[in-house]
């Protein structure tokens, strides 16, 4: 699911436009959060220095089907029906080829054709059995079969059976989800932490929705200060099956690192180049100070293709309110070369078979949806 800006810097607090940091304070990201020294240049390169000619070969086939998809359906709307988004929270293709969006404002979870035509849908704002609040995003469990985040670390699991949705179970999450990826048989899961202060684990993995006891991966940003850990450890993850990997980009920094799904090893350690840092100043007994005005990056979104390969979005800004482009890396996760491949694509919402979903938030919420073009 793509990204937003994590709902935690409401904690922030608002400081004007400056490059002062006064005596006591400290600035982020400290040594020893820096971007290692032996860490793996995503570079601005037309193409990753670092791939051996095979690698070199498939990363650019990978770059030219994104470039070249094309829209075989637009979806959205300022009129009242089915077309007119709120906030789109998520949208994937399922098993069906249907297109499944999840609507945060409406709460509700609509299905297209691949022809952008409504089918069906069911949800909205409560409490009921087909009701939901401050939904997080989805996991499509097979035919048929899916699953809404939403806060307090809960999933509601539901099931459409001759021709209605019902809802089949309600779980409990180690967190409220931010982002979710998965292989085959598991679940990873990255978000708001409901664990004890102090745990430093970035994603969890689970066998299945509610599983007691999910497996811990990663370590997140280092901090005395517990609000300064949970806000620079947030991120984005991408599974990568065929490799056992999981990718984890952060937000707020230019790290990114690959983990193993077996041992939770860190197989390498990359970081992005020509990045613009958020400018982040800890003050004492205050917490996070963000400074706004000023030029800064920000991760979007990170997503496999069926490629395998790896795509990064991140929103380059003028100021807090001004987005000046979206810069997208193309990342071979076997050797962690990448490199820029684009200021121009939109935001990928998620990626399917033969294409991908992207998602315009101007003048009005609406989705397309791309086909990677074939010979």
């Amino acid at each position: 699911m793509t990204a937003r800006p994590p709902i935690l810097f409401l904690l922030f607090a608002v400081a004007c436009e400056t490059e002062t940091v006064n005596s006591g304070e400290q600035l982020h990201p400290t040594d020893q959060n820096a971007s290692p020294a032996d860490g793996i240049a995503l570079t601005s390169d037309s193409v990753p220095p670092g791939l051996t000619r095979e690698r070199r070969e498939r990363w650019l086939g990978a770059r030219e089907r994104l470039m070249r998809a094309r829209t075989i359906a637009h979806l959205g709307s300022e009129d009242e029906g089915p077309e007119l988004f709120g906030k789109v929270r998520d949208a994937r293709v399922d098993q069906e080829g249907r297109l499944v969006v999840l609507d945060e404002q409406t709460s509700e979870v609509r299905f297209f054709s691949p022809d952008g035509t409504y089918l069906h849908g069911f949800g909205k704002f409560g409490d009921g059995p087909l009701e939901m609040r401050h939904t997080r995003g989805l996991e499509l469990l097979g035919p048929n079969r899916l699953a809404v985040y939403y806060t307090l670390g809960k999933a509601k699991v539901f099931a459409r059976t001759a021709g209605q949705w019902q809802l089949e179970s309600i779980v409990t999450l180690p967190v409220t989800v931010e982002d979710n990826c998965t292989f085959p048989d598991r679940i990873f899961l990255h978000g708001i932490i409901l664990r004890p202060r102090g745990d430093p684990t970035l994603f969890y993995e689970m066998r299945q929705l509610g599983d007691t006891a999910p497996a811990r991966y990663g370590s997140g940003y280092q901090d005395d200060l517990w609000l300064v850990r949970d806000i620079l450890s947030f991120g984005e993850i991408a599974c990568v099956p065929a490799l056992g990997q999981v990718i984890f980009a952060f937000q707020l920094l230019p790290l990114v690192r690959s983990y193993s799904a077996e041992t939770g090893d860190v197989l390498w350690s990359a970081y992005v180049e020509d990045y613009i840092q958020r400018r982040l100043v800890e003050v004492p007994e205050q917490g996070l100070r963000n400074y706004h005005g000023l030029p800064h990056d920000l991760l979007a979104t990170a997503l496999t293709m069926p490629s395998g390969h790896v795509v990064l979005q991140y929103r380059r800004h003028a100021d807090e309110l001004r987005l000046e482009m979206v810069r997208t890396y193309l990342l071979d996760p076997e050797s962690g070369h990448g490199s820029l491949i684009s200021d121009e694509l939109p935001e990928i919402e998620s990626f399917y078979e033969g294409g991908y979903v992207a998602l315009f938030e101007d003048p009005y919420p609406r989705i397309e949806l791309r086909a990677f073009q074939t010979g």
